[in-house]
């Protein structure tokens, strides 16, 4: 109740909500998924349609920041969301815009799922998107059509179901759909997202020359980082240079070992960001990924970089535990 009325009272101002989950991260667990059915039915058990559209409005917002929030149990969070989610959409007209603005959330949310089966998350994300595009038309809504178009290509870069080969076919030519309403001059950030995806497509492309798709995934990066800079956006610029990381690591023209130092340099860029304390999560990935590196680096003491491997690895463990992340604590 008190997240709600703070959802409210502050308008959705993140720093308020994150402050108070941070105090009580702890209550993020399935518990607080059944109480906030509780709360939700009570609190709009006989009230009018106006109301009702308020509340419903609010439980939503409060579930985008549970879905963002990047402390506490990811797992929890997400859960929590995609119940704040249904109860949502439960409360929406069908057909409605708001109706499909549900439908996209709880497809990202099945997205970043970790509780249940992957392929089936990933199956059910796709079927939310498309759901959502009978209304999300290109003619009626351009920018959220597109924006659809780019999530959908992440669906399928991710999906497990189906051709590997032909899903991430389908990826790319969702990422250029999008990219025909996102341009760099009408939605520069949006465009930049897009670059991102597509590099990221192409990076684990299987049709095509594999040495080519690589050079077009750091081409796609680089031109993302026009935008993306440290100062306008430091979290994506991050990103930005863990994605780079990863796309040097697997390089194929250029020399290894140079190619193997330029892949260290931007993990390391991106820790400048992605700190322990602001983001666990992505903190953890960095020093896996930061890990590979060197267990493969040409330059330097063979025995101290294998050293730095174990070190860089054994960091990651402090935040993927067994229980919390149970694929990437194998990884």
């Amino acid at each position: 109740l008190e997240l709600l009325q703070a959802e409210e009272a502050s308008k959705g101002d993140i720093k308020v909500i994150y402050t108070m989950l941070a105090e009580r991260q702890h209550l993020l667990n399935a518990r607080f998924a059944d109480i906030l059915q509780q709360v939700a039915q009570n609190s709009l058990d006989g009230k009018n349609a106006e109301t009702t559209s308020s509340i419903v409005g609010t439980i939503e917002n409060l579930s985008i920041d549970i879905m963002e929030f990047p402390r506490g149990n990811r797992a929890n969070n997400i859960e929590i969301a995609i119940i704040g989610y249904q109860i949502v959409l439960n409360n929406r007209e069908p057909g409605s815009e708001k109706y499909s603005q549900t439908q996209n959330n709880l497809a990202v949310a099945y997205s970043n799922r970790i509780n249940g089966s992957r392929a089936e998350d990933l199956e059910r994300a796709i079927e939310f998107y498309e759901a959502a595009l009978t209304v999300y038309t290109f003619d009626d809504f351009r920018e959220k059509w597109a924006m659809i178009q780019n999530n959908l290509g992440e669906a399928y870069r991710n999906r497990i179901n189906g051709s590997r080969a032909e899903n991430l076919e389908r990826a790319i030519g969702f990422h250029e759909a999008a990219l025909t309403v996102c341009t760099r001059e009408d939605f520069p950030e949006k465009w930049a997202n897009t670059q991102n995806n597509l590099a990221n497509a192409y990076l684990y492309r299987i049709n095509g020359s594999r040495a080519d798709n690589l050079e077009r995934a750091i081409s796609f990066h680089e031109a993302a980082l026009t935008v993306r800079t440290f100062e306008y956006c430091p979290e994506k610029w991050a990103k930005t240079q863990n994605n780079l990381a990863v796309a040097y690591s697997e390089r194929i023209k250029g020399l290894r070992a140079d190619n193997l130092e330029q892949a260290i340099a931007f993990y390391d860029a991106a820790l400048t960001v992605r700190t322990l304390e602001a983001f666990p999560e992505k903190w953890a990935e960095t020093q896996n990924k930061l890990a590979y590196a060197y267990l493969y680096r040409i330059e330097g003491s063979g025995a101290e970089n294998l050293e730095r491997a174990i070190s860089f690895s054994e960091a990651a463990l402090t935040v993927r535990t067994l229980k919390d992340f149970p694929l990437e604590n194998v990884e």
